[in-house]
């Protein structure tokens, strides 16, 4: 049976660290233990992110370097809701800036979710688009996290998961200053 109250006691809390994207509260507490300690936890706003899917069945990812990893990334298109935003409002958005795509259908897929939930607040909305439309160019280069200008995001069309072995590029490199790449499957 799930607990009902805490066995943490916050005895006090202290805000150490703020920027536009993140919090990070330091807590006193006394651990389930009876013991004394300190808890950390990072805050943030609404987290979204969108599993977008073209008429063709493919799902369109985004590419980017990931500096606490220090490697480059594909992953869904995500971002984070503005104070004023729902979440569908954010990710609407974040699809556009992202990848120059807009959607006609959205279906959200279930609850809202916690992620890592040991150490942050955050929490998501994700979602499913289809009815994809191209509508700009390339996608904008854009203040990425940490606040650093020029953040590029690198736009895929990838196969479809769990049937697709490998995805290399088509037959040419994009032109110098693209940042919208095509993936195509190869099936060997």
């Amino acid at each position: 049976m799930p607990l009902q109250t805490s066995p943490w006691t916050i005895v006090a809390s202290r805000e150490v660290y703020s920027n536009a994207w993140i919090t990070v509260v330091e807590h006193d507490v006394i651990r389930p233990d009876g013991q004394p300690g300190i808890y950390g936890i990072v805050g943030s706003s609404l987290a979204v992110g969108v599993v977008p899917v073209t008429d063709e069945g493919n799902i369109v990812l985004v590419g980017q370097w990931r500096v606490p990893f220090d490697a480059w990334s594909w992953e869904i298109p995500e971002g984070a809701a503005d104070p004023d935003e729902d979440g569908l409002t954010a990710i609407k958005r974040e699809l556009q800036e992202e990848t120059g795509y807009v959607a006609r259908e959205w279906d959200r897929l279930g609850l809202t979710i916690q992620l890592s939930n040991s150490h942050t607040s955050e929490e998501a909305d994700v979602y499913v688009a289809r009815g994809l439309t191209q509508v700009g160019g390339q996608p904008r280069r854009r203040r990425g996290a940490g606040g650093h200008r020029g953040a590029r995001r690198d736009s895929a069309r990838h196969g479809r998961p769990g049937r697709d072995r490998r995805f290399h590029h088509r037959d040419r490199p994009p032109p110098p200053g693209s940042t919208t790449r095509s993936v195509t499957v190869d099936r060997s």
